[in-house]
This record gives C-alpha cells, sequence and structure tokens, in this order.
C-alpha cells in the first residue's frame, strides 16, 4: 500500500509491481518528452492514494458528457446530454413547482409536479432529437423538428415529449439523463 511520503515511482511500484530496473515506464526514466507546469502539479498532487480532486477536476472536460439511449419501441437511440448549468435546471423546476394550500391550519407548501418535470427536463436536455426548435437550431435539424410538429401537432417542447413518447421511455431518457449528471453517483455515496 502506498503511503503518505512515498513518491509516483514507489506508488506506481507498488500498484503495479514494476520495478526501476525492469522496462516498465517510471516517470524518471521519461526523458523525451518537455515538463510543463501542469505536469509538474500532477505529479505534486497525485502522491498518494487516488487521484487528487483538483487534478481530476483539471482534467475533466467542460463540454456536457453525451450518452445514448436506446427506445425499443422506435428501434432507434437518443442522445442525451448532462446539465451543467443548475440555474437553467433550477427554472426548469421552478415552471414545475406550485404552491398548495394547506387544509389544515393554513399556509401552504410547494409541491413539484414530477411528470411534467420529466418532460421538460427531456426536452431540453436531448440533443438528437430535437423537441425544440432551440435545439433543433443549435444541431442543425429543423427539417426533422418539423416534421415532428408536423405529426405530432404542436410545437411546445413539453407537449411534443408527451405526445410522441410513452411514459416509461420519458422516465428512462430522463433517468439516464440524470445519471449521466452526477445524480447516480450522488445516490451511491449516500446510501453508503
Amino acid at each position: 500500500m502506498a503511503g503518505d511520503g512515498d513518491t509516483i515511482d514507489e506508488v506506481i511500484r507498488a500498484q503495479t509491481g514494476v520495478d526501476g530496473e525492469d522496462e516498465g515506464l517510471l516517470e524518471d526514466e521519461i526523458v523525451d518528452e518537455p515538463v510543463t507546469p501542469m505536469d509538474e502539479l500532477r505529479e505534486e498532487l497525485a502522491i498518494g492514494v487516488g487521484v487528487d480532486p483538483v487534478a481530476a477536476l483539471l482534467d475533466a472536460p467542460v463540454e456536457a458528457p453525451t450518452d445514448e439511449v436506446f427506445i425499443r419501441r422506435l428501434g432507434a437511440s437518443f442522445t442525451v446530454e448532462a446539465i451543467l448549468d443548475d440555474k437553467a435546471y433550477d427554472k426548469i423546476v421552478e415552471r414545475c413547482t406550485k404552491r398548495v394550500r394547506n387544509r389544515r391550519g393554513g399556509g401552504s407548501t410547494r409541491e413539484v409536479d414530477g411528470r411534467r418535470l420529466s418532460r421538460l427536463t427531456l426536452a431540453e436536455y436531448t440533443v438528437k432529437p430535437a423537441f425544440s426548435m432551440k435545439r433543433a437550431t443549435e444541431t442543425g435539424t429543423e427539417a426533422a423538428f418539423e416534421l415532428m410538429v408536423e405529426k405530432y401537432g404542436t410545437r411546445d417542447p413539453e407537449d411534443l415529449v408527451g405526445r410522441a413518447l410513452l411514459l416509461g421511455e420519458i422516465d428512462m431518457v430522463t433517468d439516464r439523463i440524470m445519471t449521466i449528471s452526477g445524480f447516480e453517483d450522488e445516490l451511491e455515496t449516500a446510501g453508503n
């Protein structure tokens, strides 16, 4: 097991069994490539067990991760993207929230319409097919969007999702969006 004072080479040897005398590529032996300040930072942060969170964030892509969801009934895959902008998602949640008056004792509580939230989330974060003109314009699929509008009789993204897909399909696509947005990781951590 690697200790706190171990060097990168010692950590590599401990994890891989590669000895400094072997043919393995240890950090000290790589002389062909110039060392950048980012490489030095990575080396500094990598000492110890696991990946340093700063190094992980520095290496993470800036664009939203995407994934494919296969819809069996349609025999086609949808492309979805992760939620990166929490303010935009908060606006969707707010659109799906209403105040409900308490019958006892007055006052009110806020309730989120889960089905509406799923439809709007799917419409906003599905890249292909596009369920809004905004997304169709971004992806260059305006003609396909217009064909869906013609078939399902609505331009409203929420209604279009509701008319084109079954409830279980909406849930499946929305679940994938939430998973690639990191919510599954959060649940795993909370469950341990």
